[in-house]
């Protein structure tokens, strides 16, 4: 008798991404979530299937912008292997939380550059604090997180744990 292997829940994400890359694989996953994607060498972010490119070799993802999106930290590991991405926005997220920012923070702590959570309620002390692990973050907005208890206190410790970059957390 012939046994197959059990199936992964990514396993139709794997399979595409062995097919056609990370990039596109990534792309797909955002824009079925609503989400935009913007490539290197593109000045629009797409929103559309129609223009997404099938070129795993010419256009790597450059920019994420998640505004009113329903990404969940369930898909977050789309985002393994992309080696390009300098900005991602997250506003108004609703299923954004810190298991997804933790996962974010892995895949993408050494490309990130520039980063926007706002209006994600579900985004609290914990997962803020994991955003120290961005390094190569230059600049960094946060507003609106309602379930963070201390926001002064997070961008304390953020501004002294990321010094190179500019954080911006207006505390109301």
């Amino acid at each position: 008798m012939i046994r197959r292997p059990p199936r992964s829940t990514l396993f139709p994400y794997t399979t595409l991404f062995r097919s056609v890359g990370p990039d596109i694989a990534c792309a797909e996953w955002l824009l079925r979530c609503g989400a935009k994607v913007k490539y290197d060498n593109s000045s629009t972010y797409h929103a559309d299937y129609n223009t997404l490119s099938k070129d795993p070799q010419k256009d790597k993802i450059e920019a994420i912008d998640g505004t009113e999106s329903s990404i969940s930290a369930i898909g977050f590991d789309h985002l393994k292997g992309l080696r390009h991405v300098v900005n991602a926005k997250f506003h108004d997220c609703r299923y954004v939380d810190d298991s997804a920012i933790s996962l974010l923070v892995r895949h993408l702590e050494s490309t990130l550059q520039d980063l926007q959570i706002s209006n994600c309620r579900n985004v609290t002390d914990e997962g803020v604090m994991t955003l120290v692990r961005l390094t190569h973050l230059r600049r960094l907005h946060l507003s609106n997180l309602l379930g963070v208890k201390d926001p002064s206190g997070c961008a304390s410790l953020l501004q002294k744990g990321l010094p190179k970059c500019t954080v911006d957390y207006p505390v109301t």
